[in-house]
């Protein structure tokens, strides 16, 4: 009967440890990567949220200032409610590139767990989430080419700007200041539907390997 009862116990014993080293190091990595991934997705999704809503104060903070008698000094010193609107988000899209960027160095981390063909990777969920970071990258690359472009567009005219500069110059350069918001936008839109089939994917992949 103790022989027995002894047999049981180291059974059960070996049946805890084999199940608790039965997950390969390329599981568990996969794991640690969605949850790093959607908390990085988190961040990115309200930095953008507050850069949107910045966007949108953006002229108005610029008209304030224009009507001020101590323009020229709040606009090209970016001393006024306008340069204030400006820092703001290049704050929010200063953490958005560094969030993004620790989700790029994912991929090619997924892409080395998938060429080892572990049994227990879902294959499936882990090539759906290459392809669809890959895709996301895709889009922020093009949502910061025109963020880059908006800055310039805004910097140039905060730089040039006098208070005796021309209707016309001023008008000039507030309109190459929409197109260039306009078009980023646009983008804007385009990354944040990626960012949602990114958290869907992320959020995936940690169920299936849970």
């Amino acid at each position: 009967m103790k022989n027995k009862t002894l047999t049981i116990l180291i059974t059960g014993c070996l049946l805890v440890i084999l199940g608790a080293c039965g997950h390969s190091q390329e599981r568990a990595g996969t794991q640690e990567i969605a949850q790093q991934n959607l908390a990085s997705l988190k961040k990115v999704d309200t930095s953008l949220e507050k850069f949107e809503t910045l966007e949108d104060e953006m002229m108005d903070a610029l008209a304030k200032d224009l009507k001020s008698s101590r323009s020229e000094s709040l606009i090209s010193k970016q001393k006024g409610a306008v340069g204030k609107n400006f820092k703001a988000r290049q704050k929010e899209l200063t953490i958005v590139q560094d969030e993004m960027l620790n989700i790029q160095k994912t991929i090619q981390t997924l892409e080395d767990y998938q060429q080892k063909k572990a049994v227990d990777l879902p294959k499936e969920d882990v090539t759906q989430a290459i392809a669809t970071l890959t895709q996301l990258n895709k889009t922020y690359e093009a949502f910061a080419h025109y963020a880059t472009e908006a800055k310039e567009s805004e910097e140039t005219f905060y730089k040039k700007y006098k208070a005796d500069l021309s209707q016309e110059d001023i008008t000039t350069y507030l309109s190459k200041i929409n197109l260039a918001h306009g078009a980023l936008f646009q983008q804007l839109e385009v990354l944040t539907a990626d960012l949602s089939s990114g958290n869907a994917s992320m959020k995936a992949l940690d169920k299936a390997v849970e």
